[in-house]
Parts: structure tokens; C-alpha cells; sequence
């Protein structure tokens, strides 16, 4: 069975969603209102009628993948030592830790390991420098229009490229709400990893995530002796990982444990949000 089988999912070109666009020209003038959300009409779902191209020119939430499922690893290991004192004392350290692999990552909130259309942190560091000396914010620099490259492929265009096939791939009324029938789209969405989507592009969260566990635990024992015994315990322990969802992620959409970089991972890797370091 596909591991994307999931019975709440239909496939993004059986369902619609749409995104109301308030303006289109990053608040220069107004475009939607709520009293007429979608000017242009709103799309009926593509179904099956573009094959590998459906959601061209929208959003992709496909939850898709063409990765090889695997379960996760665990890996444990321990040593001990005891010794037992004179009066009946036994005094015992034990080493304990484990180590898990290819946990699927967690996150949600669409910056998540799910989106394959992120910016990377080259076009990033680009978009920062060229911004400045035009004394634009980062934000506004990615969200300024620019020609749209890709109108040939859903409308006719006076000029086409020749990259531009020979009629029009799509037809309007599939797809009447998607920016890209516009002459302009924001410069970000050309510079994402699938240009064609107008942002998320979704697959499955990476099953990459790690988890280590390490622990010193000290033991003191009183064997019965005149009636009477008594025993303590301790532990340190640290435990760390690079995916740590729950409530003890107290920093904001931390609490999701939304990755801050996605194209670099490993600096995820920090102590856990359920470390529990003595006890």
C-alpha cells in the first residue's frame, strides 16, 4: 500500500481550495474584497484532466512522495559495574543510551519538511543583498512583480517565448483564479525549486529525523541488616534530537517543531523538549 494513503486525503486535483488575493501588486492597489473574493470566478477541480501538470499555477498540497518508506531504528546499549562494601553497602553505576534513526520529521504550519518549494538559503542570502541598496525590506523585494514566464502556458501572449508551447497547455476557465494567466507574478515564485506552483509544493515529512539518549545512573543499595535496608537512586541523563515536537517546545511555533532552516537540517539538532536531565 502507498505509503500517501490516507482516507481524509483526496488528491489536490479532486478537492479546491483557493486563496483570496486582496491585492496582487504587494498593496499598491486593491484586487479582492470580501464583499467579491474571486473577481475572476473560482476553478472547479482539475480531477484527472491534466494528468503529471494538474495544479499548475496553484498551490500543490499533494502529500505525495518518491521516497522509500522504511520504519525507524533503535539502537540501545548499556554497561554496569557494581561492588559490594563491607556492612552489607553495594554501590552500582550503570551507563545506559540509545540512539533512534529515520524518524519521520514533525512540523506543520507550512514550513514544515512537507514543502519541497521552499527558498533556499542561497536565493535567500541573494535576495537580502540585492535588496538593501535598493532600500527595500527582503519581504517586499521577493513580493515585487516581474514578468510571468510561465503565462504562455495558460493563456495566449502577444510575444511567446520559445520555450512557449504552441497553444496553451490549460484552459482558462480550469484555471480563471490562478495568478499565472496575469502578465506579472512575484519574483519569489520564480525563484522556488517548482516555479510552476504558486507556493507549497507538499510531500510527505522526511523520514530523516535522529534522536540520542545518554544517561549515568548511580545506585546505592543497604542490604537487609538488622532489620533494616534501605536504597537511592539517581541519574543523569541529556537527552537530544533534531525533531522535538510537544508542549515543552515553549518558543512560539516551536511548539510544532517548524525546522528554521529547511536546506539545513542538521543545525536542528539540540536538547530535547522532554529532557529530563536528573531524577
Amino acid at each position: 500500500m502507498n505509503v500517501a494513503t490516507n482516507f481524509q486525503y483526496a488528491g489536490p486535483a479532486f478537492q479546491k481550495s483557493a486563496n483570496i488575493y486582496f491585492t496582487k501588486d504587494n498593496f499598491h492597489t486593491q484586487y479582492a474584497s470580501l464583499a467579491d473574493p474571486f473577481p475572476a470566478g473560482l476553478a472547479p477541480p482539475q480531477r484527472t484532466k491534466y494528468g503529471q501538470l494538474a495544479q499548475w499555477g496553484f498551490a500543490n498540497a499533494s502529500d505525495l512522495d518518491n521516497g522509500t518508506a522504511r520504519n525507524a531504528e533503535i539502537y540501545q546499549w548499556n554497561l554496569g559495574i557494581q561492588h559490594l562494601l563491607p556492612g552489607q553497602i553495594v554501590i552500582g553505576v550503570d551507563y545506559s543510551a540509545n540512539r533512534s534513526t529515520h524518524l519521520p520529521w514533525a512540523g506543520a504550519g507550512g514550513i514544515s519538511t512537507r514543502d519541497r518549494n521552499f527558498l533556499s538559503t542561497a536565493s535567500r542570502n541573494i535576495a537580502i543583498q540585492q535588496a538593501a541598496p535598493n532600500g527595500m525590506d527582503v519581504t517586499s523585494y521577493l513580493n515585487q512583480n516581474v514578468p510571468n514566464l510561465f503565462q504562455c502556458f495558460f493563456t495566449t501572449v502577444a510575444s511567446p517565448a520559445s520555450y512557449c508551447p504552441a497553444t496553451p497547455i490549460f484552459q482558462a476557465s480550469d484555471v480563471v483564479d490562478s495568478r499565472y494567466l496575469d502578465d506579472t507574478i512575484p519574483l519569489i515564485n520564480l525563484l522556488r525549486p517548482f516555479p510552476q506552483f504558486d507556493g507549497n509544493f507538499e510531500g510527505l515529512p522526511k523520514l530523516i529525523a535522529n534522536s540520542w539518549y545518554h544517561s549515568l545512573q548511580i545506585r546505592f543499595q543497604k542490604r537487609m541488616n538488622h532489620y533494616v535496608s534501605f536504597e537511592g537512586n539517581y541519574t543523569f541523563s541529556k537527552a537530544t534530537d533534531d525533531s522535538s515536537a510537544g508542549r515543552n517546545g515553549w518558543i512560539g511555533n516551536l511548539v510544532l517543531d517548524n525546522p528554521q532552516v529547511l536546506d539545513n537540517l542538521q543545525a536542528e539538532h539540540g536538547i530535547g523538549s522532554n529532557d529530563a536531565p536528573t531524577a
